[in-house]
């Protein structure tokens, strides 16, 4: 019965990769593998993160090239968005712009860069998707909780593991000369939040099955309410 690590971007794989990498009956993802069409016998386990904290995560890791834990250059479509966004509050403004030829740029922006466009959307393809194979899903783990979730996992699991590594370059951290990127304004986390709303679903129906506390994300879901 393998047990399959789905690698979503920014939500902490590649830290889960190192560390159980060689625990057998255990396989780490790539990041296209996705939950469509499991076999019988296959379960998953996904970390899952604030899609408002996943969009400025992945911008940046890409505008640094995923320095210094990796370093893959732009491709020619990523070059052109870093000429036209310097910043993830750039992009996420002209997400929301009434011009709808700038609303299409930054969408072009999103899908020009593979870790923000493969979503949770892209792995988990809809509400009825999940809850139809809801017994193939092992564990749900909160990027946001990574340490304490991972005990949590390793138990689930029934094995021995070391734990997970605290490198800030395995965990990709943020390097402080970005650290003043990662703030959004108001109106650019509501138009983050509207794109990302299937998202957000997705999570909600997971909170719904028991996969994830109740109080995820709260503060978010508030705003999305209040926002609806």
């Amino acid at each position: 019965m393998p047990t399959y690590i789905l690698h979503i971007p920014k939500t902490g794989g590649s830290n889960l990769r190192h560390t159980l990498g060689k625990a057998k009956g255990i396989i780490i993802c790539d990041h296209p593998k996705t939950t469509l069409d499991p076999k019988p016998d296959d379960r998953f386990v996904f970390f899952v993160r604030s899609p408002l904290t996943r969009f400025v995560s992945a911008f940046i890791t890409r505008l640094r090239c995923g320095r210094p834990g990796y370093n893959n250059a732009h491709q020619a479509a990523e070059k052109i968005t870093f000429a036209r966004y310097q910043s993830p509050e750039q992009l996420a403004l002209d997400l929301g712009h009434a011009d709808p030829l700038v609303h299409a740029k930054a969408i072009e922006a999103i899908n020009s860069m593979m870790i923000m466009r493969q979503d949770f959307r892209f792995y988990l393809k809809s509400v009825d998707h999940l809850v139809a194979n809801a017994d193939k899903i092992l564990f749900v783990g909160r990027n946001e909780n990574m340490d304490e979730d991972y005990d949590q996992l390793i138990q689930k699991l029934g094995i021995n593991a070391p734990p997970l590594s605290q490198d800030p370059v395995l965990r990709h951290k943020t390097p402080a000369e970005y650290e003043a990127l990662t703030q959004l304004s108001p109106q650019a986390r509501e138009n983050v939040m509207r794109h990302y709303q299937e998202d957000y679903r997705l999570i909600k129906q997971l909170k719904a099955m028991g996969f994830l506390n109740s109080s995820y994300l709260e503060d978010e879901f508030k705003q999305l309410d209040k926002m609806a």
